[in-house]
Order: structure tokens, then C-alpha cells, then sequence
């Protein structure tokens, strides 16, 4: 058994490996720095696709590992800087002499913690001299897009963005009917303890990220609500899972793996060398277990069409 899970992870990871990119989907190499702050990942995602770059930014950075890439200054996810430290946004205002602030605009700005919202910076720097102008993404990626490159006087280029978001999103949704609906998913994510080596396993509650964007437009079932037998607290989504034997009962077909995959790997043969009624889990015994799927919030307008062209591959071949 462990030798096909490995195995398995091996060949899926592998095929997960090359990317296509053109000029039209890269963030410019070189940015023109804008003396401004942004707080909200897609006005930064859009703003760098244009070519700008401001001086500080506030995104979901621990979420969103291309935003760690981008040169300008990380001051915390919008929820640190509007509600838990009041003070860092002014403190950098002052630091470096900004005078705007590009905030994001979005009803349904996390999913993962309700309360976050960048609009809430408003009041907390009403009292800099600075310009504040907000963009609104609340009712599609394409307005957000357009009113972003409007703003920056490049109508032109926002329109050729929005053209090839359509086409590129339009082109992978045709693909969706390539999966087989109905399929039941359990999706896990580990932290490995840097000292210890130790995996800390947790579970993707039903209505967040992976349901929203991947499961629920395909048909398939996120069923790792089952793997919650202690009723846990659901903190951002997630919940924990300290036995591995929960998933006998949950049976599902599928099994998605986030975080430190190679660690769950080894943590889901391990529980079948203890149990070995769970290697008759249809994920399980048919080798459906996928270690190389992205995890994705939202934040990257752009790469949304690629990434959801990525989960349908995967399911596609199951």
C-alpha cells in the first residue's frame, strides 16, 4: 500500500510541474513604482499585471504565495491592518510619504474570515492626508479589472485583460463536462512542525474555497464535514483531524491533499498499516489520491482559468 500511494503521488505531482505562460498572462518584469499603498489582493494583482508597483502592500500573503514576490513592502493581511493593529497603515503612510491608498472594494472579500473587509481601512486613515480611491470586485473579476486599469489611464490594456480572462475561463469551463459528477471528496492539509518533523493534520469544511471555485461548479461533494466526529471548531475553514481512521466512515472517493503532501502521504499509509480495513476507502484502494492540485483563494484574478483547467485535468482522469 505505501508503495502505491507514493508512487501515485510521484506521478501526479510530476505531471503537475510545467506551466505555460505568454506575455499576456505574466506580472511585468519591471514595475513603475507608485507612491501609493494597496490594501486587497486583486487591486494588487491587477495593478501588478499593469505594471505598478506601489510602495506597501496589504494582501493574504500566508494565502497567496506570489504576493511574497512582488518587491513592494508587506504589512499584514487586511485584517491585521484594519482591526488588529490600527497603527501600521498610518505609521507607513508617514514612513514613506504616501499619498493614496488603493483599497478593494468586495462584498465577498474572504471566505475564510467573514469580518475581513479592506473597505474598513477608510476610517482608519481619514485622518492622513492621503487620496483614498476604492475598486470595486464585488459583482465580477472583469469590473474589478476595468476599474483598476482605468484609473491608471490604460482603458486599452484592461480591456485586452478582460478579453483574455473571458476566453481563457470560457475555454476551461467547456472542459467541466469531462468530469464525472457526483464524485465525494475529503480534502486534508498538513503543517509539518519544522523541529519535529510532526504533520498537523486539518480538514476543509464544506463552503469554502475548494467547493466554491472546484467541487460545486464540477458536481463533486466535499464530504470532510464527516471526518468531524468531536464537532471541532471550524477556524478558517479548516478543522482538525487527529485520527486517520475517521475516514472509514467518511468513504470517499476521492482524497485532495494540501500543505505538506508528501508528510499526509506517509500519514495515510501509516493509518492503513494500523487499519487496514481503511485501504477498501475507494480513494484509497483505486489510488485516487491527489497531491498536486494548487490551492487557490481568489486572489490571482488571471490565474483562475489555469488553475481551474488544472483541478478538471485531475478529475477528468480519475
Amino acid at each position: 500500500m505505501k508503495k502505491s500511494i507514493i508512487l501515485l503521488a510521484a506521478v501526479i505531482l510530476l505531471a503537475g510541474c510545467a506551466t505555460v505562460e505568454d506575455s499576456e498572462s505574466a506580472d511585468k518584469a519591471v514595475y513603475e513604482t507608485i507612491n501609493a499603498a494597496v490594501v486587497g489582493d486583486r487591486v494588487m494583482n491587477v495593478a501588478a499585471r499593469l505594471g505598478y508597483m506601489p510602495k506597501v502592500m496589504s494582501v493574504r500573503a500566508s494565502q497567496w504565495p506570489k504576493a511574497k514576490e512582488y518587491p513592494a513592502k508587506l504589512v499584514g493581511c487586511p485584517v491585521k491592518v484594519t482591526m488588529k493593529d490600527k497603527t501600521i497603515l498610518p505609521a507607513m503612510i508617514d514612513k514613506y510619504s504616501l499619498d493614496t491608498v488603493l483599497v478593494e472594494k468586495n462584498d465577498n472579500f474572504c471566505v475564510l474570515m467573514k469580518k475581513a473587509d479592506c473597505m474598513k481601512i477608510v476610517p482608519v486613515i481619514k485622518d492622513k492626508n492621503v487620496k483614498i480611491e476604492t475598486f470595486d470586485f464585488s459583482e465580477s473579476p472583469e469590473e474589478g479589472i476595468m476599474a483598476v486599469a482605468e484609473y491608471f489611464g490604460k482603458e486599452k490594456e484592461g480591456k485586452k485583460l478582460v478579453k483574455k480572462y473571458r476566453r481563457d475561463l470560457a475555454a476551461a469551463e467547456k472542459k467541466i463536462s469531462s468530469v464525472n459528477p457526483g464524485t465525494n471528496v475529503v480534502v486534508l492539509r498538513g503543517i509539518e512542525k519544522a523541529d519535529t518533523g510532526r504533520i498537523f493534520i486539518s480538514a476543509e469544511s464544506k463552503g469554502f474555497y475548494t467547493d466554491q471555485y472546484f467541487l460545486e461548479p464540477f458536481g463533486c461533494s466535499n464530504i470532510s464535514d464527516k471526518l468531524n466526529t468531536n464537532k471541532n471548531q471550524i477556524v478558517k475553514g479548516y478543522f482538525p483531524v487527529l485520527d486517520l481512521s475517521v475516514l472509514k466512515e467518511a468513504n470517499p472517493d476521492v482524497i485532495v491533499l494540501f500543505g505538506a503532501r508528501e508528510g499526509l502521504v506517509k500519514a495515510i499509509d501509516k493509518a492503513v498499516s494500523k487499519n487496514p480495513e481503511l485501504g477498501d476507502i475507494p480513494a484509497i484502494k483505486n489510488n485516487k489520491i491527489i497531491t498536486d492540485l494548487p490551492w487557490f483563494i481568489g486572489s490571482d484574478v488571471f490565474e483562475y482559468p489555469e488553475i481551474l483547467t488544472k483541478w478538471i485535468e485531475a478529475f477528468s482522469s480519475l
